[in-house]
């Protein structure tokens, strides 16, 4: 529980620091894994623009992966569209399940898909942990992915308004 609530500090004293957005969802990646021993933590955001999902930040996979899908794939598409929170073993197994060789994530047994909803309802990313176990996330970082989850659509809300604002200002 103390590496929990660690984590939910670090988090938000990077957030209280006004720290650039990429770097907090790094961050928020890292803390995850080394406190909570998970083997991957990943943060995807939406592009509007294209409809697709954008690997923004993660530990556990290749380091500078550049992985961009559509909304209509993959779990974390699901995830996505459906705005509910998928947890479970076996992911490969599930017909909407689609592999990304270039990140290895074929190992991994486990998976929760968490939706990043902002206050207005629309999902602005998705919030993903996997592990190489096949057991099933435990329900108390289910509770802690969600509750980051809100905090990173809050983020990533307020860095597109920001990215509005400055292509509105007069110049």
């Amino acid at each position: 529980m103390s590496d929990i609530v660690d984590i939910l500090k670090q988090v938000t004293n990077s957030i209280l620091k006004h720290e650039p957005t990429a770097k907090i969802l790094q961050k928020v990646t890292e803390l995850v894994c080394e406190k909570l021993r998970i083997d991957v933590c990943s943060i995807y955001t939406f592009d509007s623009k294209k409809n697709t999902l954008n690997l923004r930040a993660n530990t556990g996979f290749v380091k500078k992966a550049k992985v961009s899908f559509s909304v209509e794939e993959g779990l974390t598409g699901l995830v996505f569209r459906e705005q509910n929170t998928i947890n479970l073993t076996k992911p490969m197994n599930h017909p909407q399940f689609t592999l990304v060789n270039s990140i290895g994530e074929e190992k991994f047994q486990s998976y929760l898909g968490v939706p990043m909803i902002d206050s207005s309802g629309s999902t602005l990313g998705c919030f993903i942990i996997q592990n190489r176990s096949d057991d099933m996330i435990d329900e108390k970082v289910v509770d802690l992915a969600n509750t980051l989850a809100s905090q990173m659509a809050i983020l990533v809300s307020q860095e597109g308004l920001q990215r509005v604002l400055s292509d509105h200002t007069i110049k």
